[in-house]
């Protein structure tokens, strides 16, 4: 997939882009709800059109930093995998997330830079490189501080349930 359509953003200078196919919608940053005792990078929860859902914040994720709240910082609802073969939405926040376009890349070669899961093949477009995101591997992804997170929360939430229908 040379010429994906993507939504492009920024972190810490670097370019990193998501394939539109894996986007169900794009929308402002708005209020979120708050997560008690989560990670830093799960910076709270969306309530949009009846769903609960969770948004991390890829600044805080991949930079260090917590995402600037400015006009072009948006969430990015992705559809990605669980580990369980599953689907969920999940919002990416990020800044500078102003354009979806066609890219024309070329792959670049060599040693990858690093072994993050989600961090997908570095690719250049002009003189510029960027790093395209590998949404299906944020939260399945073997060594994936969100995979891990959320097999956490799901294994809870089903012994939660299972605790309440032993009592009942």
């Amino acid at each position: 997939m040379r010429n994906p359509l993507a939504v492009l953003f920024r972190v810490a200078g670097a370019v990193y882009a998501i394939p539109c196919i894996q986007i169900a919608e794009v929308v402002p940053l708005v209020a979120l709800h708050i997560v008690p005792q989560s990670p830093e990078w799960l910076v709270g929860a969306l309530a949009h059109r009846g769903s609960l859902i969770p948004v991390v914040d890829m600044c805080r994720l991949i930079g260090g930093y917590a995402c600037p709240i400015r006009l072009s910082s948006r969430v990015v609802l992705a559809n990605c995998l669980l580990a369980d073969g599953r689907r969920q939405i999940t919002g990416l926040l990020a800044e500078q997330m102003t354009e979806a376009r066609r890219l024309n890349t070329t792959r670049v070669e060599g040693v990858p830079l690093n072994a993050t899961p989600y961090l997908g093949e570095v690719l250049l477009e002009g003189e510029m490189l960027l790093q395209m995101l590998e949404v299906d591997q944020l939260l399945s992804g073997s060594g994936s501080a969100l995979a891990a997170y959320f097999a956490n929360a799901q294994d809870r939430r089903l012994e939660a349930l299972e605790t309440h229908r032993n009592s009942a």
